[in-house]
């Protein structure tokens, strides 16, 4: 386990948490607050969270499975999934039932929707948008597609790296050739998006990581500052989602090497560095119904000091996030999952003996 990248996905959730409290604040308690400097949006830098979890994501996948013997593909997908899904239906059952009862929700059920959603494939809402139930999910859509094709390159490809760098690139390029970049929805076509690069770079880092390691601390200092600069700076020309891998890929990449430069630093030893890392994904999924009601306080309570709400958005949605996982994460999922299986091997069993 390297701590400091289990540390990394409890920034990564905090800055997409940041981001959107960044946009609610604007929108609810003042639109006039200044979210930039010198013309950079600094709340954007918060979209970052999404591409270093992208990249973790393929640092973790390589460092965990790629040098298995025994690599079974059904398997490895079985445990993403239980990983991955249980969660999601959990929120999302959760969001629909909420909004049975907020007369506000702009939920509308649609069985197509309502399938595709549960598969984490891409359809149209009743807006014509291409976004899960739980719209924060739509990223999930790419994991799944990583989960799938990498495991595939393991299994049967022994783990080629120049065979699914090129199975990435082509679709790329095939859609660049026949549509351009104006075309592109970002929560639609999954297989054409460079974004998926990311990945790939994490696969890379995790083959290096004996070479990354050796950075120093005041070098990875100056390699932080870099990609908060970057981070900034590549804002300016965030106009289409399909250069994503370049205004945000960069920058994460940057994040991730400098902080593997700390791997050896006790803080990330610590256990409310390593709790906050393991409720990164509840705090993903959690924020969105947390959130609201911080703002809901804060409206209350008047307060209007961006920056300190801001730090306090993010306290306020982790100690749900680490309760989400302590208790739904931890013991909920896996006793529905083991109440599953007794009623299946009941099902089959008795199946069985009335067959003979």
């Amino acid at each position: 386990m390297y701590y400091s990248v289990n540390f990394l996905r409890a920034i990564a959730a905090s800055l997409v948490v940041f981001l959107h409290f960044s946009m609610q604040y604007s929108g609810k308690i003042n639109s006039s607050i200044e979210l930039s400097f010198f013309n950079f949006d600094l709340h954007k830098l918060g979209s970052l969270g999404v591409d270093i979890f992208f990249i973790i994501s393929g640092f973790v996948i390589y460092t965990s499975f790629n040098n298995k013997t025994n690599f079974k593909y059904v398997k490895f997908i079985a445990q993403r999934i239980k990983r991955i899904m249980p969660l999601y239906f959990f929120y999302t059952f959760l969001y629909i039932l909420i909004s049975m009862f907020v007369p506000s929700s702009v939920y509308h059920f649609e069985l197509f929707h309502f399938v595709f959603s549960m598969l984490l494939i891409p359809y149209p809402n009743f807006s014509e948008l291409y976004a899960p139930i739980l719209y924060i999910a739509w990223t999930l859509s790419y994991e799944l597609y990583f989960y799938i094709t990498y495991g595939f390159f393991i299994r049967f490809l022994k783990g080629n790296l120049i065979s699914y760098f090129v199975f990435l690139v082509i679709p790329v390029v095939i859609y660049w050739m026949m549509c351009g970049s104006e075309m592109f929805v970002q929560t639609r076509d999954v297989i054409f998006n460079p974004m998926l690069l990311e990945f790939f770079v994490g696969i890379l880092f995790a083959k290096y990581i004996n070479e990354i390691k050796k950075i120093s601390y005041m070098l990875s200092i100056f390699i932080i500052c870099v990609a908060i600069i970057l981070g900034i700076v590549l804002t300016v020309y965030d106009s289409n989602d399909y250069f994503r891998f370049l205004f945000y890929g960069i920058p994460s990449a940057l994040t991730f090497i400098a902080i593997i430069g700390f791997e050896r630093s006790e803080i990330f030893r610590t256990p409310l560095a390593k709790l906050l890392g393991k409720s990164s994904f509840s705090l993903y999924l959690s924020h969105i119904f947390t959130l609201p009601v911080y703002m809901k306080i804060l409206i209350y309570l008047g307060v209007e000091n961006f920056l300190l709400s801001s730090v306090l958005s993010i306290v306020f949605c982790s100690f749900f996030a680490i309760l989400s996982y302590n208790y739904i994460e931890l013991k909920l999922i896996p006793f529905v999952l083991e109440l599953f299986k007794l009623n299946s091997n009941h099902y089959w069993k008795k199946k069985g003996t009335n067959e003979n």
